[in-house]
């Protein structure tokens, strides 16, 4: 999967930036595509996401640069699994040539290839020592420091930290979301509202709310890039067209994060996103044999507990996940099982703390206060999970209005 965050300088030229998303080369992959979009230092930052055809995000976000000339920077991640992850910061000079101001690879195994080296490096920074013509050295931190606005001290910082991770296995041995902290970008900071279908358009929406969503219990709402069950507070049940497949999603609106990340989920087969769903009865019966049971079983406060503590209690490789254990703890919350609720907290401290990763610092420390805040006051712990879930509605564009 990959995801890609470009800084334009005014606002009013992100729809020029959009148009070339949906259009520009390569036209036929990524074959889907979503954008967020954000307020950014009198500009927009217009965050993307993609998994079908995603090794060419790379490739148009570059093509974006280089045809609109009103992007002045761009983050682009990849996430290729087994064959490693890497980042690539690009930008575009006076002469209207996009460079490469930074760009990590990490493969343990040493079987994948990074991206986009054959773009040339920004003046001065590169190409560094490491292979395959990659730029991570201390002109290219000077010139991130310059692009970003960033103390030189907190680029060194980001970088140690970077360094620590890539020998951590708790971060997947993955230095680039160090880096991606560091630029204020992540998984879980989606823009405002709900996001904007690229590609392939709203071929699929279309099929899904005149075809299926009738043909099922309850109330539904089909968008361009999902499909979910109302009400979706405070657990959203949610289908997720994918390439070749697709998932069936629960998601707490009380923990923030992204569903996309598929903590809680089912695999869909028939759920294929970049087409109108054709026939359209294996999807019918995909949803009513396998999602309809999961989103009854588990979508909801006492399920998705249930579903958790089955989890935490597995403990695979001896170790419990950390996003259960907190999901765990903020369901107890809501369920209004405080003393349960404070222990489990407690124990998520003790687990994370001393992590080089980013997001389990941020967890620990979540976690500790939480679990203090629980046996004096748990109504604020209470209302900082309602806080969340207003929140996470408003981001995924099922809030009408302000909170009451």
């Amino acid at each position: 999967m990959g995801a890609a965050w470009l800084d334009v300088a005014r606002a009013g030229d992100v729809e020029a930036v959009l148009a070339d998303l949906r259009t520009g080369e390569p036209t036929t992959e990524p074959s889907d595509l979503r954008a967020w979009l954000t307020a950014q230092d009198g500009g927009s930052r217009i965050e993307l996401y993609s998994d079908g055809g995603y090794g060419m995000l790379g490739d148009l976000v570059a093509g974006v640069l280089r045809r609109t000339g009103v992007v002045r920077r761009a983050v682009i991640y990849l996430d290729h699994d087994e064959f490693g992850t890497e980042h690539v910061v690009l930008t575009r000079d006076e002469a209207g040539t996009v460079r490469r101001v930074h760009h990590v690879y990490a493969d343990l195994d040493d079987e994948g290839s990074p991206s986009l080296t054959g773009i040339p490096a920004a003046a001065g920074t590169g190409p560094g020592r490491t292979p395959g013509g990659l730029i991570d050295n201390p002109a290219a931190r000077s010139a991130l420091a310059d692009l970003f606005g960033m103390p030189a001290t907190a680029v060194q910082e980001a970088a140690d930290r970077a360094a620590r991770a890539e020998k951590d296995p708790a971060t997947d041995n993955n230095p680039s979301e160090e880096w991606l902290e560091a630029f204020g970008m992540g998984w879980d900071r989606r823009g405002d509202g709900a996001p904007v279908n690229l590609r392939p358009g709203p071929v699929w929406r279309d099929a899904v709310a005149r075809q299926v969503a009738p043909r099922l219990p309850g109330q539904w709402l089909a968008r361009d890039y999902d499909l979910v069950r109302l009400p979706a507070s405070p657990v959203m049940c949610v289908v997720l067209p994918g390439r070749h497949s697709g998932n069936a999603v629960i998601h707490p609106m009380y923990v923030p994060g992204s569903y996309g990340t598929l903590q809680f989920c089912v695999e869909l087969r028939s759920a294929v996103g970049d087409q109108a769903p054709d026939p359209i009865e294996p999807l019918i019966h995909d949803l009513t044999a396998t999602a309809l049971p999961f989103f009854d079983r588990y979508g909801h406060p006492d399920g998705l507990h249930r579903l958790c503590q089955e989890r935490v209690d597995a403990r695979p490789g001896g170790r419990v996940n950390p996003h259960d254990l907190r999901c765990l703890a903020a369901t107890e919350v809501i369920l209004g099982r405080y003393h349960e609720a404070a222990a489990n907290y407690a124990e998520l401290a003790r687990n994370t703390a001393g992590s080089t990763a980013a997001w389990a610092r941020d967890i620990a420390e979540e976690a500790h206060v939480r679990s203090r805040l629980l046996q004096y006051e748990p109504a604020v712990v209470h209302e900082a999970l309602t806080d969340t879930i207003h929140e996470q509605m408003t981001h995924v564009g099922l809030n009408s209005g302000p909170r009451p």
